[in-house]
């Protein structure tokens, strides 16, 4: 098979199986379908690293030793550390090679595929009036299968997948809830509404902020959030006649476990400040008077719980500025700061 096919193919394998677009592990895998080829001189990868290729040409045939399973468990051992960049860097590295050198068992000549144990050649199909020369007329359909393989994967994972798409389709709060899990790491995700709430119709682009359901979600209007379901949830505040998610500009999330043991507040936000956050958990104050005002007609991030000799904060996708008006006290209690960069 020719380069082009190899390259085709194996960016097509690795983007369906690994269900990913991302152009850095794609170019991974199909950078490493090339090497195989090292055994020649005369192919590219040879040529760009022509001192290795002759010297493997003069001790390996073509198609032995590169095109073996041998070969790809020495590197599936010799990639390991690409494993601590990322799994996907790891398996498309592997499933590159080995897509390098499989494709072209489909060829006249195959591949001595259990090389060093047996030089037999491994060639599919039977029937040899049924292999595929290289660089013959007929790769050029393998080369359109690969191409649409590759378009379809592209159209499917940019899209979140089969069923986002269907889910999307139908125009509700699930379709945006599974857009939501499946992107919310690496984008921020909007979602084109229409609805009804206690005061009226409400329709426009608004941000998802978290998820409280697989099929209720919360979305900041101005100051508030409000949580939007299905038109059948009377708990929530928007019930939608139609939600369609949408993928927006890139994120990068980090979150942090902070502890608190009697500490002042205002510490906290002060380092903070700037970011931004939300914040989720647990804090117990002194009894004193906490003036957090609740609201009936939206989401509240902060709820407030008085006990005999202290106060229970509970926090739910809280802001910086949701935070502030508990900056004078001390408090004990754990918290999942989640930072979001642009």
């Amino acid at each position: 098979m020719t380069a082009k096919n190899h390259f085709l193919f194996s960016i097509s394998v690795v983007s369906l199986t690994l269900a990913t677009i991302d152009p850095f592990v794609l170019l991974l895998a199909g950078g490493l379908s090339l090497l195989p080829d090292i055994d020649s001189s005369k192919s590219i990868i040879g040529k760009i690293f022509l001192p290795l290729s002759k010297l493997i040409e003069r001790y390996f045939p073509h198609r032995t030793f590169t095109h073996s399973f041998f070969m790809t468990a020495i590197l599936a051992i010799g990639a390991i550390p690409l494993a601590f960049e990322g799994t996907e860097f790891y398996f498309a590295a592997l499933i590159g090679f080995f897509c390098g050198w499989f494709l072209d068992v489909f060829t006249k000549a195959g591949v001595s595929a259990f090389y060093p144990m047996s030089m037999a050649r491994l060639v599919i199909p039977a029937n040899p009036a049924l292999r595929l020369s290289t660089g013959s007329k007929n790769e050029w359909l393998f080369s359109v299968i690969f191409l649409a393989l590759f378009v379809i994967s592209f159209q499917l994972h940019s899209s979140g997948g089969v069923m986002q798409i269907f889910t999307s389709l139908l125009a509700q709060p699930t379709g945006v809830a599974e857009l939501y899990l499946a992107h919310s790491n690496k984008n921020r995700v909007y979602v084109n509404l229409s609805g009804q709430t206690s005061a009226g119709q409400i329709s426009g682009r608004f941000e998802v902020v978290s998820l409280l359901s697989n099929n209720t979600f919360l979305i900041r209007r101005d100051n508030s959030l409000l949580l939007v379901g299905d038109s059948q949830c009377l708990h929530c505040h928007v019930r939608s006649d139609s939600a369609k998610g949408e993928i927006g500009e890139a994120i990068y999330v980090s979150t942090q476990e902070v502890r608190l043991n009697e500490q002042p507040l205002e510490k906290l936000i002060e380092h903070f400040s700037g970011r931004e956050i939300q914040v989720s958990g647990e804090l117990v104050l002194p009894n004193e008077e906490v003036n957090i005002p609740n609201s009936q007609m939206q989401f509240n991030p902060i709820n407030v719980t008085a006990n005999l000799d202290s106060k229970t904060v509970r926090l739910q996708n809280a802001r910086l500025e949701d935070l502030r008006p508990l900056a004078r006290f001390t408090a004990t209690g754990s918290l999942i700061v989640k930072m979001i960069t642009q």
